[in-house]
């Protein structure tokens, strides 16, 4: 369900090894994109991350709407998030990698279609059955559309892909702040329906914009995705690459566990308006932002701080959400809190897996997104369902309170297991102490023999000496 930016999954690592396939003439190629070439793909890329990132996000602010439409609980209409996100884990990796080697606008293109549809068919949507099928159809194109775009980008820019890459992701963050908010006002304004045909529109005016651009004269990768897979099952077999992501399923889920319901807490729990909800979503959209920034930036100077750190405030902040659900400010500052310290442990929790794994592995930086999207199907169904045995909207607090702390004891665990790298590194050093042993010995007898024989020649010069001075006298 949710994405990242290439701090949180390793996109330095998934961008390197494919640009040392590149040929000279595949680099003449990219050099021969003009500023306005790149400019337009760029523009496309961007206008399509908006869409997805908004169709992903306003879910949570549509329950109430879902189940009015369809006569369901909010529980049954909020496993439309539980759906997309099960989608997304369970496809991002195979269709992914089937992906990568093809034509980059033929694919662009073709998952741009497949969001155009799944929109389309929420908007059209009879029944919740069908509406099911949409949030398949639109969560299909996610995974695919944000690995193939970071690559063109990085192949676009050698030496500043991380700048080229924010601007990727600048979609996904203008989502989070205007996009849901702005789906959530016009659902209530007019209908859930005229939200998901604004999401069509976005979705369409994507495809145009892809169609008209030069994404095409990036050439394709040849890339080897049977050894990759080999590698990864590899390292699935390593505890701390597995306890990793387990802490990203646990630990980022429980923020989810309460986001996921944010509109009926709110209104039926709270006591805030439907016409509040839109404002409260961009509160949380700006805690998700600013959590994003800062997350990236404390993880590069202290990753096991900043992953603890995190989770514990997460914790904290969803246990207090709970007692007080009654009081309107201190629930808004909460809202935002959850968005921060839920975002903010996103980077950490993935660099904590990438470490542990092979350096410059594509499928495991991929599979911490299948982990965070398998939690979020997870946590958010199996909090309806405890909301739905008589415990009420209060226990979606507790219950990502629990599943949080269950992440932070999966990310300590994790960290008993030295990542693979620093193996390497303590291997190669032993190595490198065994080798000079021999000559540290060596060292030490040459120094003994230098000092006795240094210790000879001067008792030996003293002599001298002595006689000189004293044979006058003796005479």
């Amino acid at each position: 369900m949710f994405n990242f930016n290439k701090d949180q999954l390793g996109i330095q690592g998934v961008t390197r090894p494919l640009l040392k396939e590149q040929s000279d003439s595949a680099d003449q190629e990219i050099l021969a994109l003009s500023r306005s070439e790149k400019s337009w793909i760029y523009f496309a890329l961007t206008i399509f991350s908006f869409g997805v990132g908004a169709n992903e996000f306003s879910a949570a602010g549509l329950l109430p709407q879902f189940a009015d439409a369809f006569e369901i609980s909010n529980t049954q209409a909020a496993y439309v998030q539980s759906v997309y996100a099960l989608t997304v884990a369970a496809m991002g990796l195979p269709v992914t990698a089937f992906l990568v080697n093809q034509p980059r606008k033929r694919v662009l293109a073709g998952l741009s279609v497949v969001f155009l549809a799944g929109s389309v068919t929420s908007a059209l949507a009879p029944n919740y059955p069908l509406l099911m099928l949409g949030r398949i159809l639109s969560a299909l194109p996610h995974a695919p559309f944000y690995g193939i775009s970071s690559t063109i980008v990085s192949l676009m820019n050698p030496g500043q892909e991380g700048k080229a890459i924010a601007i990727i992701y600048l979609g996904m963050t203008l989502a989070n702040i205007a996009g849901t908010p702005g789906a959530t006002w016009l659902a209530r304004q007019y209908s859930w329906r005229f939200s998901f045909w604004v999401l069509a529109g976005i979705g369409g005016s994507g495809l145009l914009a892809i169609l008209v651009s030069a994404v095409g004269k990036i050439p394709r990768i040849n890339l080897d995705i049977l050894e990759e897979f080999k590698d990864f099952i590899k390292d699935l077999k390593k505890p701390g690459v597995s306890l990793g992501l387990l802490a990203i399923a646990f630990g980022f889920g429980g923020m989810v566990a309460f986001s996921g319901y944010i509109a009926p807490i709110m209104t039926d729990v709270v006591g805030f308006s439907d016409n509040d909800v839109p404002w409260i979503a961009a509160t949380l959209g700006m805690g998700f932002t600013i959590g994003n920034y800062l997350g990236g930036k404390l993880a590069d100077r202290n990753i096991k701080a900043t992953l603890y750190g995190s989770l514990m405030s997460l914790a904290v902040t969803l246990g207090t959400m709970v007692i007080m659900e009654k009081y309107p400010i201190p629930s808004v500052i909460g809202v935002f809190a959850l968005g921060a310290f839920g975002f903010g442990s996103a980077a950490p929790l993935s660099r904590n897996v990438i470490a542990k794994g092979k350096t410059d592995s594509i499928l495991v930086s991929a599979s911490t997104n299948v982990a965070f999207n398998a939690g979020i199907a997870f946590t958010v169904w199996a909090t309806g369902l405890v909301i739905d045995a008589d415990y009420g909207y209060p226990s979606a607090g507790w219950m990502g309170a629990a599943f949080t702390t269950v992440g932070l004891v999966m990310a300590i665990a994790s960290n008993w297991f030295k990542p693979e790298n620093e193996l390497k590194q303590i291997a190669a050093q032993s190595s490198e102490v065994k080798k000079r042993e021999p000559e540290a010995k060596a060292v030490k007898r040459t120094s003994l023999f230098t000092t006795v024989v240094s210790w000879f020649n001067c008792n030996r010069a003293d002599s001298q000496r002595d006689q000189t001075t004293f044979s006058p006298s003796m005479k």
